[in-house]
């Protein structure tokens, strides 16, 4: 997964979060989305400065999805694991 960017949808949940310190332990440059606005408390410490933390977005509006895989790809280009 070394600079791979990874996006991890339902994010912020407890399953969520241990994909993501996992990929990001692996190397992996991480995005974190989800409905939920706020991250669990210390999980932007643990994962480190290769990870982007999007909350409040409604995956199931076309328009809000859009924008978050635009956030993404904004700060790490391209989306290799979804």
């Amino acid at each position: 997964m070394q600079g791979k960017t990874v996006a991890i949808t339902g994010a912020l949940g407890a399953l969520g979060c241990v994909v993501a310190e996992t990929a990001a332990r692996r190397g992996a440059q991480v995005a974190l989305i989800d409905h939920a606005r706020v991250a669990p408390e210390g999980l932007a410490e643990r994962l480190g400065a290769g990870a982007l933390i999007v909350g409040g977005i409604d995956l199931t509006s076309a328009p809000a999805a859009e924008a978050a895989m635009a956030s993404v790809e904004a700060k790490f280009g391209r989306i290799e694991a979804l």
